[in-house]
């Protein structure tokens, strides 16, 4: 995928030095990643990513899990280090809990009025009912648009702050995974995706890792059939019995080797 790389390559060409509370950063303001899913399912080549994590993830968010427990059960370990803050401890003593994170605000979203509003089911009956709706869905930050008169769900995902090298191979691989289920249910084909960050960051300590990235030839993009049965509305269809249908599904995916770097959090 070559829309990843020019990132990381743009990053370095063009990214301010910044000290931040984790160390020193590579910043660059306003990067984007586009990629057409007809062209293949973006799973990074030039690294080895993780098939499992990043769905898993996506279905404890759509689960609305809001403990770390919740996301290990399906085989997602990453918000292991992630745990509640310091004010938040005060008022929690839950072990593993993560706080309201996205899940919570995807599935029980509160008005001002405190009517609680189901995101992911406000998405997927406007897409049902009313596809060509210019209004945005309730969650400002993932905008679904249909194209081809209807036939075609696109996604566009915009992003505060990304960790490039580490975190976006995984963020992108989870809302391809979100867009290609959401265009199965929906009897749709999934278009284009595109992932907008405002802050897209290359941590200095992992500077050679990416050049060891940029080094690489990326390779042949895998293929993804949604097999049917799984409704991202219904928590019981969002288990792993049907996480394992679809990684089986998963058909072709070659890469260079794994690149290890260091997590900042």
């Amino acid at each position: 995928m070559r829309s990843y790389l020019d990132i990381l390559k743009s990053i370095r060409q063009h990214g301010e030095l910044i000290e931040g509370r984790n160390g020193f950063t590579i910043s660059s303001f306003g990067e984007r990643f586009r990629h057409d899913l007809r062209k293949g399912f973006p799973l990074l080549t030039v690294k080895q990513v993780p098939k499992r994590a990043p769905l898993a993830e996506m279905f404890a968010f759509l689960r609305g899990e809001t403990n770390n427990q919740g996301f290990e059960d399906l085989g997602c370990k990453v918000w292991q280090s992630k745990g509640v803050s310091t004010t938040r401890k005060k008022i929690t003593n839950e072990k593993g809990d993560l706080g309201p994170i996205y899940g919570q605000q995807w599935r029980h979203w509160k008005t001002t009025k405190g009517i609680e509003i189901d995101q992911i089911k406000y998405v997927i009956d406007e897409l049902t009912t009313d596809p060509h709706s210019p209004l945005p869905p309730c969650h400002l930050m993932t905008i679904f648009k249909t194209t081809g008169q209807g036939r075609v769900l696109n996604l566009h995902q915009i992003m505060r702050s990304c960790d490039v090298p580490i975190g976006l191979p995984f963020n992108i691989a989870g809302y391809a995974y979100l867009l290609k289920i959401m265009a199965k249910q929906l009897k749709m084909e999934a278009g284009e995706m595109i992932i907008d960050i405002t802050d897209a960051h290359i941590y200095e300590k992992n500077k050679s890792e990416v050049s060891e990235m940029l080094s690489r030839d990326p390779m042949e993009l895998c293929e993804l059939t949604i097999p049917d049965g799984i409704d991202i509305t219904d928590k019981s269809t969002l288990t792993n019995e049907n996480i394992d249908r679809i990684l089986e599904n998963v058909q072709g995916y070659k890469s260079h080797p794994k690149i290890k770097m260091e997590v900042s959090v």
